[in-house]
């Protein structure tokens, strides 16, 4: 009995043969019976079908507009490649270690931060964001958690460098130099829709050319009632929220930072990517995660850190300890002070209680291995 073509090219061929036959708009596919003609394509040898030669001129990957080739590329390439300082984006000035691993803030990431409750999530992130600033990034806050009086406060403290509670004379001073920054708050409180919520983002980026997005925090935004008929229908929600935070990021060529609280797990289990509170969406469509270790509940010595954990861009991971001043709100690491020479060169002071950056991870690597 004879067999059907079908039957007698493999499976391989007939799926390939197929999608190049349904692709085309102006042809429609037939399955030859017995009695008809058999395929012009029958008896073509196995590895033709896989030639240039059959392909259809409407099919030609040039022609299409999601098809590119590296011929098109080769200038993007020889430009990042040439300038990968600037393709490397803004550098931290308060934090050198996270510059290193980073490399620096780039245009259409997303970065989460993540931490335990009451580690310093908001005012890490108030810091990290207005070294930015400062830099002449401009930022929209999105304080959900905290009001912007307060995160105002904050920031202008660090800013200063100095508790303003100690120096109210010389608020004006301060808050005049803070004005000029490129610095904007949404006015949103509490729970939010996400349409709202990325209006506001868009008319910002679309009228004063904002950079940098702060979301804080995704949970609050979120809201209780949004979590519907069970905890699967809130994990749902904030996938959906976090894949349109992505895609806003990508759109718009601007960085969206956002906070996340992780699971509630015990203060002995270290956090991770999984620890990230929802499914495995958040982790997923971030560019750079960053977790806030907090080990001073589990360890005598122990000690709080900011660890990167993921790193789409150069792949680097690594942690650093992160010492608070309460004085001026800081993470930063502290500089060692200066003295003026006579010959007009600057020196360190010996026996100073500052810690440079390289004393600060090496702190850390030492309550690391006392604490195993």
């Amino acid at each position: 009995m004879q067999r059907g073509w079908f039957a007698a090219i493999g499976i391989t061929t007939k799926s390939l043969l197929g999608r190049k036959l349904a692709y085309s708009s102006n042809r429609i596919m037939r399955i030859p019976t017995d009695n008809q003609s058999s395929s012009p394509y029958l008896n073509m040898p196995y590895n033709d079908l896989h030639t240039s030669s059959f392909r259809y001129k409407k099919d030609d990957p040039k022609e299409h507009e999601s098809i590119t080739t590296f011929t098109r590329l080769r200038e993007e390439v020889f430009s990042e490649l040439s300038h990968h300082e600037q393709v490397a984006g803004v550098k931290w000035n308060r934090y050198p270690y996270l510059t290193k691993l980073l490399r620096g803030h780039r245009r259409g990431e997303l970065t989460i931060l993540t931490g335990s409750t009451g580690c310093g999530k908001t005012t890490f992130m108030s810091e990290y964001s207005l070294d930015l600033c400062m830099q002449g990034v401009k930022t929209l806050w999105g304080s959900f958690e905290i009001r912007n009086v307060r995160l105002a406060k904050t920031m202008l403290t660090q800013y200063a460098e100095k508790n303003l509670e100690k120096h109210i004379e010389e608020y004006d001073k301060w808050a005049d130099e803070f004005e000029k920054l490129p610095l904007y708050f949404m006015t949103f409180h509490g729970q939010q829709s996400v349409k709202a919520v990325l209006d506001a983002m868009t008319h910002a980026v679309n009228k004063l050319d904002i950079a940098h997005v702060i979301v804080d925090n995704l949970q609050f935004m979120l809201g209780v009632s949004d979590a519907g008929n069970g905890s699967m229908d809130r994990f749902w929600r904030q996938d959906l929220i976090v894949q349109s935070l992505r895609k806003f990021a990508t759109n718009n060529n601007c960085h969206v930072s956002l906070v996340i609280h992780p699971r509630k797990e015990g203060n002995d289990v270290e956090l991770s990517n999984s620890s990230i509170f929802g499914g495995a969406k958040a982790s997923q469509e971030a560019d750079n995660i960053l977790i806030i270790q907090d080990k001073r509940l589990s360890t005598p010595r122990g000690k709080k850190y900011l660890q990167v954990t993921k790193n789409r861009f150069s792949g680097d991971l690594g942690m650093f300890t992160l010492d608070f001043d309460r004085e001026n709100l800081s993470f930063a690491p502290k500089k060692k002070p200066k003295q003026l020479q006579p010959n007009g060169q600057t020196v360190l002071l010996k026996g100073s209680n500052a810690t440079s950056e390289s004393e600060t991870i090496g702190d850390f690597q030492k309550d690391s291995i006392s604490s195993k």
